[in-house]
């Protein structure tokens, strides 16, 4: 995903504010909490795939490191998951 996706993604959503320090600071700190994530999914489910849920307590510290919400933490998750989710988690 590009910053230009980023960027439309932020006019897209008036409400919601992306600025590039909070889009940086996603895209940091996300990748970084992979296990925590995979903790809450199926025994079953696949490593190298994203699962669909995001455990609030994630998306609440994720809001707190990136000073946005926790509905843009939901709107970041879904347009970077691939960005995300190939991100290295150590």
């Amino acid at each position: 995903m590009s910053l230009e996706n980023f960027m439309a993604l932020s006019a897209a959503h008036s409400s919601i504010k992306f600025t590039l320090l909070k889009i940086s600071a996603f895209i940091t700190y996300a990748p970084r909490l992979k296990d925590d994530i995979i903790l809450v999914q199926a025994v079953d489910w696949p490593l190298n795939v994203a699962p669909p849920y995001l455990p609030q307590s994630v998306a609440l510290l994720l809001s707190n490191l990136c000073e946005t919400s926790e509905d843009a933490i939901g709107h970041l998750r879904n347009k970077s998951l691939g960005i995300q989710w190939q991100g290295k988690g150590d």
